[in-house]
């Protein structure tokens, strides 16, 4: 699910491209979907011709470095050419402050979908992204290491002027 907010289609930064996407930011764990992750990742790199950062939450490891540099190799994608944080600490936290402070437009993350049963109590890490992120956010549920193309999103707006430009762009 796409999650448009103002930023993607208004922005006062200078040099910014039409599309306003010029740094990527994945989520990303060590889980079976990681690849295809990383392959969607890629590709809206690839096809905005934006900066990936990849972000892991926890401990710093050189192994930690390893794993997710031969992810990165797996996929097509020049380590050299990707900012890696990794960083101890509760995830959301991590990746919304990692997020600001690097000036991501567009966030990429998976979600698991057995936290269906228990983010009604609990909450899971992919819906206080969606709440808390302050950048557009894509959601991939079930990513595929065959490109899908989307079937449908969700656009969030509100009744201003900025909220009907970003339909406008959504549409």
């Amino acid at each position: 699910m796409w999650r448009f907010n103002q930023k993607y289609v208004i922005s006062n930064k200078k040099n910014r491209q039409d599309n306003g996407i010029q740094k990527i930011g994945l989520a990303i764990t060590f889980s079976p979907g990681s690849e295809a992750l990383l392959k969607e990742a890629k590709r809206l790199s690839d096809l905005f011709e934006a900066e990936l950062y990849i972000f892991h939450c926890g401990e710093k490891t050189t192994e930690v470095e390893n794993r997710i540099i031969e992810l990165l190799k797996s996929q097509g994608i020049n380590p050299e050419k990707v900012q890696i944080i990794i960083e101890a600490g509760e995830p959301v936290k991590m990746i919304l402050g990692n997020s600001a402070s690097l000036g991501i437009d567009l966030l990429i993350s998976g979600a698991l979908e057995k936290e269906r049963t228990f983010k009604y109590y609990l909450g899971s890490v992919a819906r206080k992204l969606m709440r808390k992120s302050e950048c557009s956010i894509l959601i991939l549920p079930d990513p595929s290491i065959e490109v899908n193309p989307f079937r449908s999103f969700c656009v969030s707006v509100d009744y201003s002027t900025q909220g009907e430009k970003t339909l406008i762009k959504a549409y």
